[in-house]
C-alpha cells in the first residue's frame, strides 16, 4: 500500500489516449501508466489532467500487475 500512496500523492495524471475501450493515462512525471475502462465510467467526467489519488481504482491493479511481471522476470532470470 505504501508503494501506491507513494505513487501517487501529490500527483497528477494526464490523458494520454484512447484504445480497445479504454481511456489511457499516465502520471506525469513517473511515466506510469494505467487504463480506465470505459464501461466503468458510467456519466463521470474525465478531465485532461486531474489529481492522481482520485484514479487509485485503475492504479492499483495495474500497480500490482507490474509487480508480478517484475517478479516472474526475476525468476527467469
Amino acid at each position: 500500500m505504501s508503494e501506491l500512496l507513494d505513487l501517487v500523492k501529490d500527483q497528477r495524471v494526464r490523458f494520454v489516449h484512447y484504445r480497445a475501450g479504454y481511456l489511457q493515462y499516465e502520471i506525469i512525471g513517473k511515466g506510469f501508466k494505467f487504463g480506465v475502462p470505459i464501461h466503468d465510467v458510467g456519466d463521470a467526467t474525465f478531465k485532461a489532467e486531474d489529481g492522481a489519488l482520485l484514479f487509485m481504482r485503475w492504479i492499483r491493479p495495474q500497480l500490482e500487475l507490474n509487480n508480478k511481471a517484475k517478479l516472474g522476470t526475476a525468476e527467469q532470470g
